[in-house]
């Protein structure tokens, strides 16, 4: 526009006469009002669906603060027995509650997202399905039948898209159930492609909007805004595939969405290259930036157990001190800090002074373009927290190593 602003416009031609004489109009109207509209109703569309699963969310988080309140009270009256074993048991269990504590704020985190996919990974859609599954389905009455292939291909994509995808099939599947009854998840290898069906068993479709209901804004939902199908019609086009419906009322409704599979040889390749052992490095010296005291603690008890050499700073400022006057191998740094310097301010120095420092930033805010897309800001490598011991092994390594 005038302003020099891109706007969205939607152009159009027509064939017209001029004086006997043939001629094109081109015309162009702007919709920078209907995208902003459209944009506005797929936030609202988003904050809906959390409002729908914010229930089962909750109840889960409570069961889960049960259990890790009651094992690590256990773990601490056997290790005061000296009961090692049993000790270990329950920490083992705290393990992997917390694991799910962790895929629950990461499915919480990805309903906030939306546009085109970020990140392209191999994707097992067999674990995918049923971590969403039971995520979405948390404190209903709901079966699942689970049908899979026993290796079934792998997809190439971006895991949160497609995850958008069988959250929202899910979803209408437990709205149509009313929170009782049973949904049938089959997966099969396909020619070169993969086949997944989700049926529910509940009020079914009528035929006379059957067709429609992939169309933006169809909705019979007395709140919708019918936008979820078409989302995720556009989601599954952009990995290549297609999706359909069949449904009959009062008996069932069933989605098919067809996917290409990852190649074959490239499965072999990536398994093969997953059964290597990594080699191990030498002993580092780390700085790491970190202004929580509870996270400082755990993090150098992790590099003490990796063998490495840890030096702790609380701010931007004594970080910058510390490894302008001392030798460092590796920077660990949190994003965020507190009253002074952070992450991507601290590294835009440390860049300055030193254009061959190989630095980890870690965060919570998982869509900062620091974290999205740190190798821009000059980081060697990113980290979600929370993080494993093992995750953070594996930064390290793949951040040496990096020439």
């Amino acid at each position: 526009n005038k302003e020099g602003k891109e706007i969205d416009v939607l152009g159009t031609t027509a064939k017209i006469n001029i004086k006997n004489k043939e001629a094109i109009l081109f015309t162009i109207t702007d919709i920078s009002y209907i995208k902003k509209l459209e944009k506005e109703l797929i936030e609202r569309e988003k904050l809906q669906t959390i409002g729908i699963i914010a229930g089962g969310i909750a109840h889960d988080f409570n069961n889960m603060l049960t259990s890790i309140e009651g094992n690590i009270e256990l773990a601490n009256l056997y290790l005061k027995k000296g009961n090692i074993e049993k000790a270990i048991e329950r920490l083992g269990l705290l393990q992997k509650i917390l694991n799910r504590a962790k895929f629950l704020t990461n499915q919480l985190l990805t309903f906030s997202k939306g546009g085109t996919p970020e990140k392209v990974k191999i994707i097992d859609c067999k674990k995918l399905i049923k971590d969403i599954s039971n995520f979405i389905l948390s404190g209903t009455e709901i079966i699942v039948d689970y049908q899979f292939d026993e290796n079934l291909y792998p997809v190439k994509g971006d895991p949160e898209q497609l995850g958008l995808v069988f959250q929202n099939l899910l979803i209408n599947a437990k709205q149509a159930l009313d929170n009782r009854g049973k949904i049938e998840i089959k997966g099969k290898n396909l020619n070169g492609k993969i086949e997944i069906s989700i049926k529910d068993h509940g009020k079914g479709i009528s035929k006379e909007i059957l067709d429609k209901i992939w169309e933006p804004f169809f909705t019979t939902k007395k709140d919708g805004t019918g936008l979820g199908l078409s989302i995720i019609k556009n989601i599954i086009t952009q990995f290549n595939g297609r999706i359909s419906v069949n449904s009959e009322i009062g008996k069932y409704t069933e989605f098919k969405i067809i996917l290409p599979a990852f190649k074959e040889e490239q499965i072999v390749n990536v398994r093969k290259i997953s059964q290597l052992k990594s080699e191990s490095i030498k002993k580092l010296k780390i700085l790491v930036l970190e202004d929580d005291k509870d996270i400082q603690e755990t993090i150098k008890e992790m590099l003490d157990l990796l063998g490495h050499d840890v030096v702790i700073t609380s701010t931007g400022e004594e970080a910058i001190e510390r490894y302008k006057s001392e030798k460092f191998d590796l920077v660990l740094m949190d994003l965020t800090i507190r009253g002074g310097l952070d992450g991507k301010e601290c590294i835009k120095i440390l860049k300055e002074f030193d254009q061959n420092i190989k630095a980890i930033v870690y965060s919570g805010y998982y869509d900062d373009p620091a974290i999205k897309n740190y190798e821009k800001f000059g980081f060697k490598y990113a980290l979600k927290k929370p993080f494993t011991l093992e995750e953070l092994k594996e930064a390290i390594e793949r951040c040496y190593k990096e020439k």
